[in-house]
């Protein structure tokens, strides 16, 4: 405590006396560099430059949107007679996602050879490719835990939406192609209502969000117990974005990418199986309305627990699946955290 009052009566210092002044903005320049100008420093740490910057925000109640300023626009700023007050904070430590235990591998069942075979003769036996790997349909339905977390780059300020309710449906196929490869091709549709929000925002456009997903892949059966996806996707992702004093955006928006499942059946039994997956989610760029998404490559983790009950009946899946993501954009940077509780049934 000692030390973080020092260091703030040091900020304190150079602004005891300031007052207010106008500014003509320039092409280029943007609300951090109009605050590193006036306070005469090039460190991107200093913790002044962004409180100049919350500042000029009170000092504007009619600009919009800090992000977007246009060469020739008037602004009042601080002046040497102005205090600045500067509030050091400690940024929250960001949880890691949990470790999954690693599964010892499955026991080699004990064959038992009967003598009276041998005398028996028997046919050869032809495998069909149907009958070992089969066109399958899957239907799943979804209940989601998902916490956004947002930041303004311009001025620090945080904002953040949970989940009241958030239920999803999603439709997958898969065309034979060999023993081993399939096409895949599949379709989701989420509903999510969130609560109020909380944070240093007031106020949001909206508290409900229907984003959609498509995909066309490739599975691949590395081994027995081994299962490899690549999907290109086309996926809406939500983000939560600054639009001006205590002001936020709840946006829906749709950007390319892909992702790598790499699925392990550590046990498989005559009637169940259990695995583990890892999954690599990739965020393409993209922009929209002058805001830029930059890209982004996500892990997650699931476990799932489904029937084997053979491929002329009705099986079904069950998955857990955790997410803690980043997002970037050139206004903001967000934290996802999401949990998501699957039950399917493949057809």
């Amino acid at each position: 405590m000692k030390i973080k009052s020092t260091l703030s009566f040091l900020f304190l210092l150079p602004f005891t006396s300031m007052a207010q002044t106008q500014y003509t903005v320039r092409k280029g320049d943007t609300i951090l560099k109009i605050a590193d100008k006036n306070l005469g420093t090039t460190d991107n740490k200093d913790p002044r430059r962004y409180d100049f910057a919350k500042h000029i925000q009170k000092l504007n109640p009619g600009l919009k949107n800090l992000n977007q300023l246009k060469p020739g626009q008037t602004l009042i700023i601080p002046a040497k007679d102005k205090p600045v007050f500067v509030d050091i904070k400690k940024p929250a430590p960001v949880d890691e996602p949990p470790k999954l235990a690693k599964p010892e591998p499955p026991s080699r069942p004990v064959v038992v050879e009967n003598p009276l075979a041998k005398e028996i003769p028997t046919e050869p036996v032809v495998h069909k490719v149907d009958e070992g790997h089969p066109n399958f349909v899957f239907i799943q339905a979804r209940y989601q835990m998902l916490h956004l977390q947002a930041e303004e780059i311009a001025t620090r300020t945080e904002a953040s939406l949970k989940a009241k309710t958030s239920f999803g449906l999603d439709l997958q196929y898969g065309k034979i192609i060999n023993e081993k490869v399939h096409l895949l091709f599949q379709g989701g549709i989420t509903q999510t209502n969130f609560k109020s929000i909380e944070g240093d925002a007031t106020s949001v456009n909206h508290t409900s969000e229907t984003s959609k997903s498509f995909g066309v892949g490739i599975a691949y059966k590395a081994a027995h117990n081994l299962h490899l996806d690549f999907m290109i996707l086309y996926a809406d992702r939500t983000f939560l974005l600054p639009e001006g004093l205590g002001v936020y955006k709840l946006e829906s928006v749709g950007i390319p990418g892909a992702e790598l499942n790499i699925s392990w059946d550590f046990y498989s039994g005559k009637a169940n199986i259990f695995g583990v997956s890892a999954i690599a989610e990739y965020i393409g760029n993209y922009t929209k309305d002058e805001v830029d998404y930059k890209s982004a490559l996500e892990p997650l983790g699931a476990l799932y627990w489904k029937s084997n009950r053979g491929h002329n009946q009705v099986n079904y899946k069950t998955t857990l699946t955790y997410k803690q993501g980043h997002q970037k954009t050139n206004v903001s940077e967000q934290k996802e955290e999401l949990a998501i509780l699957g039950v399917g049934f493949y057809f």
